[in-house]
């Protein structure tokens, strides 16, 4: 299958610099999508961010085939940070688009649309809500697990847009 993909990212208003990675890698029939969104106030959240997309571009095809459960996806990001976690605080909306459906994992703000079979776009899974006005949590966090989402989708992907909280607000209804 050939695949058509753009991405892009900039340091978002208030922001000295630009803590978001993306990527795009189509593998075969396969393509594996990841957006990372690292906490601005954390002194390395592009490090944070580049390795959270590095390591589910490693394991998405396991991911997608259900070789491997969601979970060792943080348990393995966890076991590659440096001992100062908190300064790679970093989110994730990864998806892995396959020839039979989608895999999409979110841990954090931010989001995915898509579009099966032609249908209408659909939300699988909506950002999750904090207590408090831009805070989120993350995939590098201890309690990563506790806020790991997960969906799978059934069909052919049409298409398929990931996005971090920087345009959450003006993709969505919130």
């Amino acid at each position: 299958m050939s695949w058509s993909y753009a991405h892009a990212f900039r340091a978002g208003a208030g922001h000295a610099r630009c803590d978001d990675v993306c990527v795009c890698e189509p593998l075969g029939e396969y393509l594996i999508m990841a957006v990372s969104d690292g906490a601005g106030s954390a002194a390395s959240a592009h490090e944070g961010a580049s390795l959270v997309c590095q390591v589910f571009v490693e394991m998405a095809i396991q991911l997608f085939s259900g070789a491997l459960a969601p979970s060792c996806l943080v348990s393995e990001i966890r076991s590659r940070l440096p001992k100062d976690v908190e300064e790679h605080s970093a989110t994730l909306v990864g998806a892995i688009v396959g020839p039979s459906g989608v895999l999409i994992i979110q841990v954090g703000d931010g989001g995915a649309v898509v579009r099966i079979d032609g249908g209408e776009f659909m939300v699988p899974l909506w950002p999750e809500g904090t207590e408090f006005l831009n805070s989120t949590f993350f995939i590098t966090g201890a309690d990563a697990e506790e806020h790991l989402r997960v969906m799978r989708l059934s069909g052919k992907v049409c298409e398929i847009a990931l996005f971090s909280d920087g345009l959450q607000h003006s993709i969505l209804d919130l």
